[in-house]
C-alpha cells in the first residue's frame, strides 16, 4: 500500500533560509517498483523562527538565572515547594529532595514559617512585595538573609540573599559609633562639628558646659550664635580659606589672634581650639577641638 510521510527540511528561496514541511505519498507498481508520488509542500516558516526564538530566550533566561547568587522558590499559597534555584547547594537549608513537595511549616523552624506564612498572606491580599530578614544556622554557622516575596499569578515567589557579611559591617558600625559616641561623650574639651554652611551638626558635653547651651538647642544653630560678633566677619573668612586649602587640620588663631567663645549668657571668654575637615557623601564637615583657657590667662595675669 502507498505509504505518507512528514518531515520538515529547510530550503533557499531568494537567498534566505526557508523551513518546510512535506508529506508525501508513494505509489508502486505491482511489481514493487516506484510509479509516482502525490505530495504537499507546508511553509512552517514562522513556526520555526518563533520556535527558535523561544529557544534563544530560554538559554538567555536560563543563563541569567545560573548568575544569579540569590536562592529562588517558587512555593504555591500555602506553602508548599514547588520549584526552586540555587547556586549552589551549600546555601540550603536541606537538601531539595527533602524540601520539594512539602510545605514549609513541615520544612522551616516554626517562627520563621510562621513568619513566611503571614508574608504571604499580605502578598496575596496586597499583592505589595514583601521583606523578610531572618537568621538561620546553616552548618553550624549563623547566617543572616533578607527574602523579597513576591505573588506571581497562584503562586508565590521568593527571592532570598544571603546578608551575612552586610549585617556584621552595620553592627561593627554600630559599635565603632558606640564607642567614638562614649569618646566625644566623655572628652574634656568642647568639641563641635558643622557643616559647610557652618550649621551645628554636633555638640558634645563639654562644649554644653562650655558655652551654657543644651546640645538640642545648639543643633542645628549657626556657628556665629557662639562667637563675638566683631569675629563673625573674619572667623567665616578664615573658615571659607581653610576649606579650599589642601590641609586637613590646624591650630585656629595662628596668625597671632586672639581666639574668644560667647555663653549663652553673653560673656564672652578666652578659649584655644583646633579645626579639622573631612568629606563625606559629597560634603564637607568641620569639627572644632576647644578648650576654654579664662582660668590660665588669670593665673598668667
Amino acid at each position: 500500500p502507498p505509504r505518507s510521510t512528514l518531515f520538515p527540511y529547510t530550503t533557499l528561496f531568494r537567498s534566505k533560509v526557508l523551513w518546510l514541511s512535506s508529506k508525501g505519498r508513494l505509489f508502486r507498481a505491482p511489481d514493487g517498483t516506484p510509479q509516482r508520488m502525490i505530495g504537499v509542500n507546508i511553509d512552517i516558516n514562522a513556526r520555526k523562527l518563533a520556535e527558535e526564538a523561544a529557544r534563544k530566550t530560554e538559554e538567555k533566561d536560563r543563563a541569567i538565572l545560573n548568575a544569579i547568587p540569590d536562592l529562588m522558590f517558587v512555593q504555591s499559597a500555602h506553602g508548599v515547594y514547588l520549584d526552586y534555584h540555587a547556586k549552589t547547594a551549600r546555601d540550603l537549608l536541606v537538601p531539595p529532595e527533602h524540601f520539594l513537595g512539602k510545605n514549609m511549616h513541615d520544612v522551616l523552624p516554626p517562627k520563621l514559617a510562621a513568619d513566611f506564612a503571614e508574608r504571604f498572606e499580605r502578598a496575596e491580599v496586597g499583592g505589595e512585595p514583601q521583606i523578610l530578614e531572618y537568621q538561620l544556622t546553616i552548618d553550624e554557622t549563623d547566617r543572616w538573609f533578607e527574602a523579597r516575596i513576591v505573588r506571581s499569578g497562584e503562586n508565590m515567589v521568593t527571592v532570598i540573599r544571603d546578608i551575612t557579611q552586610r549585617v556584621f559591617i552595620e553592627e561593627a558600625i554600630k559599635r565603632n559609633e558606640a564607642q567614638l559616641a562614649g569618646i566625644i561623650g566623655s572628652a574634656m574639651d568642647g568639641i563641635i562639628t558643622v557643616d559647610e554652611s557652618q550649621r551645628v551638626m554636633l555638640f558634645n558635653s563639654a562644649a554644653e558646659k562650655i558655652f551654657g547651651w543644651p546640645a538640642s538647642e545648639a543643633l542645628g544653630q549657626s556657628l556665629d550664635r557662639f562667637i563675638p560678633e566683631r569675629y563673625r566677619s573674619i572667623h567665616g573668612t578664615h573658615v571659607r580659606g581653610f576649606s579650599d586649602k589642601n590641609v586637613k587640620q590646624r591650630n585656629m588663631g595662628e596668625r597671632g589672634g586672639e581666639l574668644y567663645g560667647l555663653k549663652r549668657s553673653g560673656e564672652e571668654f578666652p578659649m584655644e581650639a583646633s579645626i579639622s575637615k573631612i568629606h563625606l557623601n559629597g560634603q564637607k564637615f568641620f569639627t572644632v577641638i576647644l578648650r576654654d583657657i579664662t582660668d590660665r590667662k588669670r593665673s598668667l595675669d
